[in-house]
């Protein structure tokens, strides 16, 4: 019997916290949508809520009514939100911060320029906060992050794809203080979960890299963009404001959405029908208003032959690179198509580290911002593949094991604090 391989990757534990009155189970890929089913969802979640009057506020007082957060007070707002289930161990800090629109707002694309503006200050703030906690306990990197994953799907035991519990989702993001990993060794057929494919990675490589999309991103000469195993790496100067991290963030999204779409297009039998709802959903205010639709948001059906595949693909990849100023010629492509393949089962696959790994239809992606002392390093990496594989894994990160808890920590008591004192 062949002997598994174990590589070593970097990792910490994660904390669960078990409280009382907290609600069970995870969003559903179309109640997550719902304004009204998210605010009752979380509201026992809920910290407090920003607004913006000339000046940044932030409201740790509000009203719940029946069980859901008066929709008067969170409309387009802000939420602050306390993660049960944290990425962190339990002595790190790590709260969460909700849009809780009307609109569709799945990903960054889809931010408004004022929503950006004041999600930019709200970073600032908790990039300071986040600092002086720091110093208090001498240990961690500040970092950011989210994962932009509006169409992922997972196969159900008759051989079809529904969506995964956080497929569809409102945009939010995490702030995060990492502490010192430690070394761990994880068998090489688990790698999938914190390497990305090697067609995901090429891909990545292919537009990311592309001289035309660094500039229509924004990425001014002094910034270096570097391709590493994982991902691709954009180091930001240390004077970038959070105003133009955000415009940045919202450009770079819009390039990954289009290629969510491409793929779901190129991979499935029903991917045009898929697009047509999502075309329909992008131009919606109110999805309260339209809730059938969003059930729509659902491949069902089969891939596509493999040669049909790589056909599909190399036109509307062709078609997307003219769109953002290049040229992607059958060389490239051919390199890029080489890492497809059809696993035992008949399903589209890739590979990591030379084990078969199925690929997911729609690519997602995890962004993980942070801070050194001299620039704000972003890491971009392929959500890729059927399984558990999230902001952190994709960053690299395994989760060493799981600690439950069953109070609040007290960073954030201490947090909580200093930002009502800052902010009033």
């Amino acid at each position: 019997m062949k002997k598994m391989k174990k590589r070593v990757v970097f990792g910490f534990p994660r904390t669960i916290y078990q409280l009382p009155f907290q609600t069970k189970g995870f969003l559903d890929p179309w109640s997550s949508l719902r304004s009204s089913y998210l605010r009752r969802k979380i509201a026992p979640d809920i910290l407090g809520v920003f607004r913006f009057q000339r000046r940044l506020f932030f409201d740790p007082f509000f009203k719940v009514k029946r069980g859901f957060v008066d929709s008067s007070q969170l409309e387009n707002r802000w939420a602050l939100v306390f993660p049960k289930r944290s990425y962190l161990p339990p002595q790190f800090p790590h709260f969460q911060l909700w849009l809780l629109s009307s609109d569709y707002v799945p990903c960054p694309k889809f931010l408004r320029s004022r929503e950006t503006k004041v999600l930019a200050k709200i970073m600032e703030t908790f990039f300071a906060l986040y600092e002086d906690y720091r110093l208090k306990i001498g240990e961690g990197k500040i970092a950011f992050g989210f994962n932009s994953t509006p169409f992922s799907f997972i196969k159900d035991e008759q051989g079809r794809y529904y969506a995964g519990g956080q497929s569809v989702r409102v945009f939010h993001l995490h702030f995060l203080l990492i502490p010192s990993p430690k070394k761990i060794l994880v068998k090489e057929e688990e790698l999938f979960l914190v390497y990305p494919t090697r067609f995901s990675h090429r891909l990545f490589e292919l537009f990311l890299l592309s001289p035309a999309v660094k500039r229509k991103l924004g990425l001014r000469r002094q910034v270096k963009v570097a391709s590493y195993l994982r991902g691709i790496k954009v180091f930001l100067p240390e004077k970038t404001s959070f105003l133009e991290l955000g415009e940045f963030i919202r450009r770079l999204d819009s390039l990954l959405y289009q290629l969510q779409l491409v793929l779901v297009d190129s991979f499935y039998e029903d991917g045009k029908k898929f697009l047509r709802v999502a075309r329909q959903l992008e131009r919606i205010k109110r999805v309260d208003k339209i809730e059938k639709k969003l059930e729509h948001l659902l491949i069902i059906g089969k891939e596509k032959p493999l040669e049909e595949i790589r056909k599909d693909l190399f036109v509307n990849l062709k078609k997307l690179a003219r769109s953002w100023g290049w040229r992607l010629t059958e060389e490239k492509f051919n390199f890029l198509a080489n890492a497809l393949f059809l696993n035992k089962d008949g399903d589209l696959s890739s590979s990591v580290f030379g084990q078969p790994v199925v690929l997911r239809p729609g690519l997602g992606y995890g962004l993980l911002g942070e801070k050194t002392k001299k620039k704000i390093v972003l890491k971009i990496n392929p959500l890729d593949v059927l399984g558990s594989k999230g902001l952190i894994e994709s960053s690299g990160y395994w989760f060493e094991k799981k600690i439950f808890k069953k109070k609040h920590p007290l960073w954030m008591r201490d947090i909580l604090l200093s930002l009502i004192t800052r902010l009033g």
